[in-house]
């Protein structure tokens, strides 16, 4: 997933992927403006706002990966893999998908659950210690069924994932890392699995995704999420109640 502007950035990929012989495929990422924050495309709605503010940046980083699991419905894709601009997949990372996702559906006969979302870089904010194992991956590490985890720079997602991530995210509430953390806190029914070395965990998953020097992001340095301006949580609601002609308590 890239915005149009940063070229160095999708460069740097297509140099990663084909020194090691991997087709990937751009995916324009979505640049929302801050006078749709009220008025995205695609059916999303923000009234429903939990975080401090929603920034464009953000929102379009929500109707980028959004549209990428409309994608996956539509094409009725099994299985897509999924990487934001500024990371790749290491090496050996890369060598043991096949056998990585072959245990990973094996599993599912054993639990009884098919998997939604698996993790190759993410922030757990909760003791990795207490996630219950689902299959061994092949590099002798534990997948582990997620506790709350941001991450959405490097991940796969199923056709099942695909269509329940859609759903949910028909709100914006959150940034898309931390509302992916509110499902997994709230829902029993989201499967998100971790392919990172859990027994050894180190925050980011440094063993699975490399992250892009300064010099590789080129002229695209900063974060996109926080570009584009931005509306408080309570400047959103004056701003609804007023369009909505309502009047009230603003502050409840």
């Amino acid at each position: 997933m890239n915005m149009d502007q940063c070229v160095e950035r999708w460069e740097m990929t297509k140099k990663y992927a084909n020194a090691i012989g991997i087709d990937v495929h751009r995916w324009p990422a979505y640049q929302a403006k801050k006078e749709e924050i009220m008025d995205p495309p695609d059916g999303i709605s923000t009234r429903n706002l939990q975080h401090d503010y929603i920034a464009a940046g953000a929102l379009g980083n929500c109707i980028s990966h959004r549209r990428i699991w409309r994608d996956v419905i539509d094409k009725g894709y099994r299985c897509v893999l999924v990487l934001e601009d500024d990371v790749f997949l290491t090496n050996r990372t890369w060598l043991m998908l096949p056998d990585l996702f072959r245990l990973i559906d094996e599993a599912q006969e054993i639990h009884q659950k098919a998997w939604h979302y698996v993790f190759f870089r993410r922030n757990a904010i909760r003791n990795v210690r207490d996630e219950k194992v689902w299959s061994m991956s092949p590099s002798g590490h534990p997948v582990t069924i997620a506790g709350p985890s941001w991450g959405t720079a490097a991940y796969a997602v199923s056709q099942a994932g695909a269509q329940l991530l859609y759903d949910e995210y028909s709100e914006f509430k959150w940034p898309v890392d931390v509302q992916m953390a509110e499902l997994e806190k709230r829902s029993r029914d989201f499967i998100s699995l971790s392919a990172c070395n859990n027994d050894e965990f180190k925050s980011l998953c440094p063993e699975n995704v490399l992250e892009y020097t300064k010099e590789e992001k080129g002229t695209c340095g900063g974060s996109g999420t926080q570009q584009g301006g931005r509306i408080a949580k309570a400047d959103l609601k004056r701003r609804y109640a007023e369009r909505d002609g309502v009047e009230g308590d603003l502050k409840r």
